[in-house]
């Protein structure tokens, strides 16, 4: 019988309290989500344990063992599921209940490692507004669950040696799978059962270790040792690594050999052991999965109504929702469903088989409809329907331009560069009566890495997440974007312009006209069109699109005239004063057509609105000429 140990309860605090406040933002944990990490070696441990014990014994019962698996997972899961499939369905837009749904029904087959690794990185932005992305790491598990127990069951006669050996094996050659192929495929590795395997392993090895009573070898000093050790790897890893860091590689050892030393030298009687030990550690272990489990929906669900960037107020006030949520479904979800005397063995089954018919069939449905189900109206899908293709206009046209060589003499070669905002006027380009006499190139800039023409010491003004991005993606030593900069007659600067780019466009300029020509070179202000809250502005009829405006930024004028006055004059495109009039700003073409989906991006109906208020300007008239 497995003796219980408070210290892994602990164990389990220290792997939970990290991801939860990585995800609420906290930079001083930019690595808490090695937390699962820990999390994959308490399961093997945890799992093997009980495994090896019950072979032992003559016990073991595959049937018993996904019983209990059933009892532990899926109820607090299936709660969690319902309620945010409620908050879903009133406050997602088509596109991301789309992908709500497809998430709803991977999850129900334990499979949403797979659906994730296909739709995104794990640390990308939009992740954050995704209420079902943790359930990555329950995938993960359960593909475990369903292969170690036949494994153990095919092995056990055998011997413990061989098992033990076979697990080195697996162990080894999951690892350099996740080194090797990190780099390549970063998101695979990330999310897959085959780079992640090793991790369940190191706790399937502790258990054989302990299993056959090596730690009563080991002396009290080594373990007070090992245990601190293994301490300082988790917290060194939570605060130190961050989302440039190569994971899961050789670098997760870091984490995942820290929870195997805790698991091994942890005890009641070193420090460690007494620390994690504690009855506020043992009570946040207790309620770590519930925690887990509703931490993702409270932020991603939040971030998703009131704003990507939360306020310290209100990251308190989820925290503390988390806490309430995970309490009330221990005590109430999953406590009961543990219980062999409150729930029988046929109800688990039923429920265990009929409820992911449910989600499955919602996530179909809910895919299959594009998100809409019925929601929404035609009048209101005309609005809706740009967050299915938002990214793809904006950059399809820009993407294909991406470095490409101007065609000798025809045309009158102009040269875009910029981030999403170049990548914007490039559509706008399009729709000019100009676009057929247009021989045009674009260079993509990250918007971080600024629309500039400087030396390295910029990167200072950067912010440290992206400094490394563009140093590697430094223009200035690009030698085909030198060639192009060279033959453009016209070249066009496009950026959002933070305020050190804008502090430093002169410079820029002075640069560039140095090298390539002073005349060649305009910059394009910045534009908006005012918030956009779909939902909102989907409810509105025709004539009150028409007449729907929204108050003009201020801060976007502001930045305007900075960018004016560093400018040659008539080298300016102020795209503003042709989008707002008077301090109020259209949303809405003449044909009732919503211009920009988040108020900067343009729209195909916005591209055209752009185009005919610029083509009077005459800035945009000297650029067009020869």
């Amino acid at each position: 019988m497995l003796t219980y140990r408070r210290e892994i309860d602990g164990l389990r605090a220290l792997a939970v309290i990290p991801v939860i406040l990585f995800h609420a933002g906290f930079d001083i944990f930019k690595g808490g989500f090695i937390g699962v990490d820990v999390f994959f070696v308490i399961s093997g441990y945890l799992i093997t344990s009980i495994l090896v014990s019950e072979k032992e014994r003559g016990t073991f019962s595959l049937l018993k063992f996904y019983e209990r698996r059933a009892r532990r997972i899926l109820p607090a899961l299936f709660v969690m599921l319902v309620v945010s499939m409620f908050f879903a369905w009133m406050w997602l837009l088509p596109r991301d209940m789309k992908d709500f749904s497809g998430s709803l029904a991977a999850v129900s087959i334990f499979s949403s490692n797979i659906f994730f690794w296909n739709a995104s990185g794990y640390f990308d932005t939009a992740a954050e507004l995704k209420p079902l992305l943790h359930t990555w790491s329950l995938a993960v598990e359960e593909q475990y669950y369903l292969l170690f127990p036949v494994f153990l069951m095919a092995t056990w006669k055998l011997g413990k040696k061989f098992i033990v050996i076979a697990l080195l094996v697996v162990f080894f050659a999951s690892l350099l799978i996740a080194q090797i192929y990190v780099k390549e495929f970063p998101a695979a590795t990330f999310y897959l059962l085959p780079a992640r395997a090793w991790e369940l392993v190191i706790g399937a090895l502790m258990a054989f270790y302990l299993f056959l009573g090596k730690d009563k070898q080991l002396a009290q000093l080594t373990k007070q040792l090992g245990s601190s050790v293994g301490l300082m790897l988790i917290i060194f890893s939570a605060i130190y690594f961050d989302k440039n860091t190569p994971f899961p590689s050789f670098y997760a050892l870091v984490p995942t050999v820290g929870a195997a030393l805790i698991i091994l030298c942890a005890t009641p009687t070193t420090l460690v052991g007494k620390l994690l030990g504690m009855r506020v550690f043992v009570a946040v272990g207790l309620v770590s999965y519930s925690a887990y489990l509703w931490h993702q929906p409270l932020f991603a669900f939040a971030r998703y109504k009131i704003s990507p960037n939360l306020g310290l107020e209100v990251v308190a006030i989820l925290l503390l929702l988390t806490a309430v949520c995970a309490y009330l479904s221990w005590r109430f979800v999953e406590g009961p469903f543990r219980q062999a005397r409150v729930f029988s063995l046929k109800q688990v089954a039923s429920f265990s088989a009929l409820t992911p018919i449910c989600f499955l069939t919602f996530g179909f449905f809910g895919y299959a409809t594009e998100g809409n189900f019925a929601r929404y109206d035609s009048a209101a899908m005309e609005i809706l329907a740009f967050t299915e293709e938002k990214g793809d206009f904006v950059w399809t046209k820009a993407d294909q331009l991406r470095l490409k060589d101007f065609n000798g003499s025809a045309g009158h070669k102009v040269l875009v560069i910029g981030d999403s905002m170049a990548a914007d006027f490039v559509n706008v380009l399009d729709e000019t009566e100009y676009a057929e006499k247009l021989d045009l190139s674009f260079y993509r800039i990250e918007y971080a890495c600024g629309n500039l023409y400087l030396d390295e010491s910029f990167i200072d003004k950067v912010d440290k997440d992206h400094r490394q991005i563009c140093l590697n993606g430094n223009w200035y030593g690009n030698a085909k974007l030198k060639r192009l900069l060279t033959e453009a007659d016209r070249v066009v600067l496009v950026s959002v312009w933070v305020p050190w780019q804008v502090e430093l466009l002169r410079q820029s300029l002075d640069n560039l006209g140095r090298e390539f020509g002073k005349d060649k070179f305009f910059v394009v202000g910045r534009k908006f069109f005012g918030a956009v809250d779909l939902l909102k502005l989907s409810g509105l009829d025709f004539d009150r699109r028409i007449s729907y405006r929204s108050p003009q930024d201020a801060g976007i004028t502001d930045i305007n005239k900075l960018l004016a006055s560093a400018v040659q004059e008539n080298r300016f495109i102020d795209l503003e004063p042709n989008i707002c009039n008077r301090g109020q700003c259209s949303l809405f073409d003449m044909n009732g057509m919503l211009m920009s989906y988040d108020g900067s991006h343009l729209t195909p109906a916005g591209a055209k609105y752009v185009a005919e208020k610029i083509a009077t300007l005459p800035a945009f008239k000297l650029l067009m000429s020869d």
